[in-house]
């Protein structure tokens, strides 16, 4: 009868040969201290601040989601036959009719064109000239005189200026 002879090898010793209830092991793997785990530095604060990028993309994706609610609610809102609106390229026409995603803007001219519901950005009024502005504008100018002469503004005589005409410079070629 032969017996084979198997290593002496006590439970509960790790691979290095030490037993895993010693000091020794313990400053081995790091992670166990009189019972306390601990971590290395820079693996903690790595952790850390993964955890605060995590929680502050969470939070401004949270918050910019609200926000896109919150637009397409009022734009929503405004999708009414008649209302003004204002499309993403800048484009100003009134609601005429809505069917699913594809609203119908009328121009003042009368003309229609379809859109995209998602191509409007919301209500909003045209900025057309008022007729006050235009009156302004109009006094404006009409308070500006401007000379038919621009000599005689300074006091010159103008037949002067038209017998002693200011030759053109010659140009000298560039080499």
């Amino acid at each position: 009868m032969s017996h084979r002879r198997t290593p002496n090898v006590r439970a509960g010793t790790a691979p290095g040969g030490l037993d895993s209830h010693t000091p020794d092991a313990e400053a081995t793997t790091g992670f166990l201290t009189n019972g306390v785990i601990t971590m290395d530095p820079m693996l903690l604060m790595l952790i850390i601040m993964l955890l605060a990028f995590w929680l502050m993309s969470r939070f401004a994706r949270k918050q910019q989601q609200r926000m896109v609610d919150e637009q397409n609610r009022r734009t929503e809102e405004a999708l009414v036959p008649g209302t003004w609106v204002r499309t993403r390229a800048g484009f100003y026409g009134t609601v005429v009719e809505i069917d699913g995603d594809v609203v119908t803007l009328a121009t003042p001219l009368g003309d229609e064109s379809l859109w995209n519901k998602s191509a409007i950005v919301g209500a909003e009024e045209p900025p057309f000239a008022s007729a006050e502005d235009e009156d302004a504008v109009a006094e404006e100018a009409s308070d500006t005189v401007v000379p038919a002469n621009p000599d005689a503004a300074h006091g010159e005589d103008a037949g002067a200026a038209d017998e002693s005409p200011e030759e053109p410079a010659e140009t000298q070629p560039q080499a």
